[in-house]
């Protein structure tokens, strides 16, 4: 949809209905592939593509909060891990950007909780499934899955421990969410006037994520 707020507004809508109403057991979700997604956007079904995206997000940050909370070996992990299955690994080539979107949201949503050192640790377990997506996305894209396991490479970056990023995000959500540009204007004001240059670079760097 070309309404941006309006695009914004439904996921957030969807993802709400999806904690209301999917419950907590893995297993009685329903099973959304990343081919549902883009399928509706193809047919002209922005609302059907919105809808199964917000469900698709809402599902995976289950998921990583299982991985953070019970660890990847967990059973209760593995059911989540098998719910969400569909979205994390596909065949088709052409979804290959679609689903490195979806596992880099995973793992910032895993690394703002526990750090990017849990996430290295949880993308370098030993007791990998050979069908699970750690191991297609090693498989696939073995580059960029080693500079994200190797914790060296993600040290530099400030943002997922950085309080300044959640309130950052707050700013933006509640203008694009209330049509008032003044939190924006007063972040930007902070933004110039920080203290140093990195707070400067994570207040900016929070808007992209």
């Amino acid at each position: 949809h070309r309404d941006t707020n309006f695009a914004v507004r439904h996921c957030i809508l969807a993802e709400e209905a999806a904690a209301k109403d999917l419950g907590s057991e893995p297993s009685k979700w329903p099973k959304i592939t990343l081919s549902d997604i883009s399928d509706a956007a193809l047919k002209d079904d922005p609302e059907g593509a919105l809808s199964k995206f917000g469900q698709a997000k809402w599902m995976l940050k289950q998921y990583a909060k299982s991985l953070c909370d019970y660890g990847a070996e967990d059973a209760r992990t593995s059911a989540f891990e098998a719910a969400v299955k569909g979205l994390l690994i596909t065949e088709d080539q052409t979804g290959r950007e679609l689903c490195r979107s979806a596992r880099l949201f995973l793992l910032e949503c895993v690394g703002r909780s526990k750090g990017m050192s849990f996430v290295a640790t949880t993308l370098n377990g030993k007791e990998r499934a050979e069908d699970g997506w750690i191991e297609d996305w090693k498989k696939s894209d073995f580059a960029e899955f080693s500079r994200l396991a190797d914790v060296r490479t993600l040290k530099w970056n400030p943002t997922f421990e950085n309080s300044l990023v959640e309130e950052a995000q707050d700013v933006l959500k509640l203008s694009m969410h209330l049509g008032d540009p003044d939190g924006l204007t007063s972040f930007a004001a902070r933004i110039r006037g920080a203290s140093s240059p990195d707070d400067a670079r994570v207040m900016l760097g929070a808007f992209l994520l």
